[in-house]
């Protein structure tokens, strides 16, 4: 059962990547191992099997064809074929596509991969009949979906709206509200509760929830998805405690322990991976304790711990990367 999941997770992702494309490709996590972290070292260029440098899309999804790229294709309102400004997506273990559509505050569902250019969306989530609904989103972001439930990312209410199951039409509504006391609350904040302009979440296949709360510089863990609204975070990295929010502990210079508004994050429930945007880098754990201020154990785009250098672009540097996703063997991810 395990590696039929597995198989049917990673065709999925790859057959994604086909339709999206991939603007930077990593090096693959690895495994974890106890004792002192290995200093870090330059990262060789990936080997990135089944997808080669310019490889052509087999789909376009929010346009008509590969040729136009128009917010809404141009149109002056949006459709159910249509996107503006497309924040994050997810692929569920039965082919359930779920696409973040920013500016138009909705999320498309499809219910097979789409084969066709600017195929139409089978339902749509974060638009109610009243605006003001606690279900509506202002600016969904990253989608994550695991252990059988949907994380989507609303960043400009600072909050995660979490559903039950992947739903199958737009008549699901989420049961759980991360980073706010209840549905009505939309307050930012800097505290075990509070999120502050988060860009994205992972769903653990393990129920674990991980949070890149961007604008508090952190990243923040529960070890089970929350089942209450305003539940208090496990764990924060990349700050002191959960009080500290500023970039890089209030240092002008990257090190190893501190973030700088990260944007993107990857886990499997052991490793993670987050996507640390403004020191231009990618950090790596290679086995999560689930203890606050974790170090992690290698870091990709930067030479060391302490740079944050964003200069021209080479195999082994990255510039302000914004996501990180693994197909079981590699890891990929996007950058501005």
């Amino acid at each position: 059962m395990e590696h039929a999941f597995a198989r049917r997770t990673t065709l999925a992702i790859t057959s994604l990547f086909s339709v999206i494309g991939l603007s930077v490709a990593l090096a693959g996590c690895g495994g974890g191992a106890g004792g002192e972290p290995p200093a870090p070292v330059p990262v060789a260029p990936p080997t990135f099997k089944g997808l080669q440098s310019f490889a052509a899309a087999a789909v376009v999804i929010g346009q008509r064809g590969f040729t136009t790229g128009e917010p809404n294709a141009g149109g002056d309102a949006p459709t159910e074929a249509t996107l503006s400004n497309p924040g994050g997506v997810a692929v569920s273990e039965d082919g359930t596509l779920l696409i973040s559509d920013a500016n138009n505050r909705r999320v498309l569902g499809y219910r097979a991969l789409p084969q066709t250019p600017g195929q139409a969306a089978d339902f749509v989530l974060g638009q109610p009949d009243e605006p003001e609904a606690p279900e509506a989103y202002t600016s969904p972001q990253n989608i994550s979906i695991g252990a059988g439930k949907v994380a989507v990312v609303d960043r400009l209410t600072h909050r995660i709206l979490i559903y039950d199951a992947v739903p199958t039409d737009g008549t699901a509504r989420p049961r759980v509200v991360v980073g706010q006391p209840n549905f009505s609350s939309r307050d930012p904040g800097c505290s075990d509760v509070n999120l502050l302009n988060p860009r994205s979440a992972s769903i653990t296949p393990d129920g674990k929830l991980i949070v890149a709360d961007t604008g508090n510089s952190r990243v923040l863990i529960w070890k089970a998805v929350p089942d209450v609204h305003g539940k208090k975070a496990d764990v924060v990295l990349g700050q002191q405690n959960f009080l500290s929010c500023e970039s890089n502990q209030g240092n002008a210079v990257a090190a190893r322990h501190t973030l700088s508004r990260p944007e993107g994050v990857w886990s499997d429930g052991v490793r993670l991976a987050v996507a640390d945007w403004d020191n231009s880098r990618v950090l790596l754990w290679d086995e999560l304790t689930m203890t606050s201020g974790q170090e992690p154990n290698r870091v990709l785009g930067q030479l060391d711990f302490d740079s944050r250098q964003s200069g021209a672009p080479a195999p082994d540097t990255l510039a302000f990367p914004r996501s990180v996703a693994w197909d079981g063997t590699h890891l990929a991810g996007s950058g501005s």
